[in-house]
């Protein structure tokens, strides 16, 4: 997707990856839990409880760190659920929506993520809509390359602008970094370049006249869509 190194994680991507490997550690867990004893699978499965009663890193204590991130309670991550199949069947079928749950409060928590806030409906087959962060978002099946990477840069904040350049700029070589208010727009500079200013209330002819034709084709597009 062609993102910056410190540009915020495109969350659709990443919880969705992060969604498949957890679900794979979980699934993982229940398939030993219902191996018999003497194989081996089983007898790691006994060192990780060893290790975890010692209070030591191991694979199981890695799995309650990354359900204790999406929202899981203690109390649904003890020894006595993870060694238990139905606990466990649980947990995997609560992923999903607890996954959900993360991405959509980190985006709408986010003051670098404006132009994904209270949006992100899809349209589905058969004419549904949904607003669910973790389904594939419509931007990144478009075919032409720049203008793919063009939007998905914009709208998580990957992009060159003066306010993502001042949170790494520092004032005068000190530790101090540029105020927000103080990150003009480097052509009309009476306002913060971000991407609102840009794409909405930049004064340029040229500008103007793709924003008349973008609301054309968004009317023509957005007929039957929840707005």
């Amino acid at each position: 997707m062609s993102l910056m190194n410190r540009s915020i994680p495109h969350y659709n991507f990443h919880c969705n990856r992060g969604v498949l490997r957890i679900l794979f550690s979980l699934r993982y867990l229940a398939c030993v839990l219902s191996l018999q004893e003497h194989r081996m699978p089983t007898w790691c499965l006994e060192s990780n409880v060893d290790l975890w009663v010692q209070g030591k890193p191991c694979w199981l204590g890695g799995i309650v760190i990354v359900l204790r991130r999406l929202g899981f309670t203690d109390d649904k991550l003890s020894l006595e659920s993870l060694l238990n199949p139905e606990d466990v069947d649980m947990l995997i079928k609560a992923i999903p929506q607890k996954c959900t749950e993360w991405a959509h409060g980190q985006i709408e928590s986010s003051s670098r993520l404006e132009l994904m806030q209270g949006s992100g409906v899809e349209r589905l087959r058969g004419g549904r809509s949904s607003s669910d962060p973790l389904l594939l978002r419509s931007y990144l099946l478009v075919r032409i390359r720049d203008r793919r990477v063009g939007l998905t840069r914009i709208l998580t904040a990957s992009h060159a602008l003066e306010v993502e350049r001042g949170r790494w700029m520092t004032v005068r070589s000190s530790s101090v970094h540029v105020p927000r208010a103080f990150r003009l727009c480097r052509m009309c500079h009476n306002d913060v370049e971000d991407e609102m200013h840009i794409l909405f209330t930049y004064p340029h002819s040229d500008l103007e006249d793709l924003r008349k034709a973008s609301s054309r084709c968004l009317a023509g597009q957005s007929r039957g869509l929840p707005i």
